[in-house]
């Protein structure tokens, strides 16, 4: 299974990346089954006989109706997942542009955020950040939000990875059936898949007023909204569905085990 580009994130010293690299590519090659997260990891890693793309099909959440007011005051965009590494620092920059905004309400769900102290303080003193909750809180979280953020950093550093890895919050965000936000560059999986299935509100521009601008035009096109909420419902029946993903996962295993060379 391929779902991270793991030469770059190997701990080792740059002098042994392309060795990591030749023998990551070699095991693909050797594979009589691989299974990759997106269609660029397959692009990146090239041809192959058996090479099937899975998504990353994220564990069935508990069910939550829906009870905030469809009216509400401010506008409540959640994020779920990363706040540290490569997304440390595009969050905190929609937190610091948010945290007093009278018309979008942001709330973070995750692991503590790579964060300065003083800012990491000013974000559970004002109620954003969340911490790490429970499926049952997560549920709930997502069904009452009025749309879930994806992030992908935009920094050139790192584009083979934003490339290659397919965030596998998407999966969850789209059982929420809300509509989803992605602020990524124009390569990123995300962004691929963002235009390709026409399900979520696509951001490019780096700069976090752009996103900002697209989640107050959201804020104000219900019908939109509507749209892009019943987008995600079908594509958690469809393609994140884990019993779908469990079924490509299983009979492509059963079809190279079934195989006479299966041995060899």
């Amino acid at each position: 299974m391929f779902m991270d580009w793991w030469p770059d994130l190997a701990y080792v010293p740059n002098l042994y990346r392309p060795r990591v690299e030749r023998e990551f590519k070699r095991l693909y090659q050797r594979s009589q089954l691989a299974f990759v997260s997106s269609p660029q990891m397959q692009t990146e890693l090239g041809s192959h006989p058996n090479a099937h793309l899975l998504y990353d099909g994220a564990a069935k959440l508990p069910p939550f109706p829906r009870k905030r007011p469809s009216a509400a005051s401010r506008f409540r965009l959640v994020y779920v997942g990363n706040m540290s590494d490569v997304y440390a620092d595009p969050i905190r920059q929609l937190f610091e542009r948010l945290v007093d905004d009278s018309t979008i309400e942001l709330q973070l769900i995750g692991a503590k955020p790579d964060w300065p102290d003083d800012i990491l303080r000013r974000a559970k003193e004002a109620g954003v950040y969340q911490g790490t909750l429970s499926d049952e809180d997560v549920a709930a979280q997502l069904a009452n939000a009025d749309a879930l953020l994806v992030v992908m950093t935009h920094d050139s550093v790192h584009a083979r990875r934003m490339r290659t890895s397919f965030p596998s919050k998407i999966g969850l965000y789209c059982q929420a059936a809300v509509p989803l936000v992605v602020w990524a560059p124009a390569y990123s999986s995300a962004a691929l898949w963002a235009r390709s299935s026409q399900s979520a509100l696509l951001v490019e521009e780096p700069d976090v007023d752009s996103l900002i601008s697209a989640i107050t035009w959201l804020a104000k096109s219900p019908n939109e909204r509507i749209r892009l909420g019943q987008r995600a419902a079908e594509c958690a029946r469809s393609t994140f569905a884990p019993d779908h993903v469990q079924a490509v996962f299983r009979n492509s295993l059963m079809r190279i085990v079934a195989r006479p060379d299966a041995q060899s």
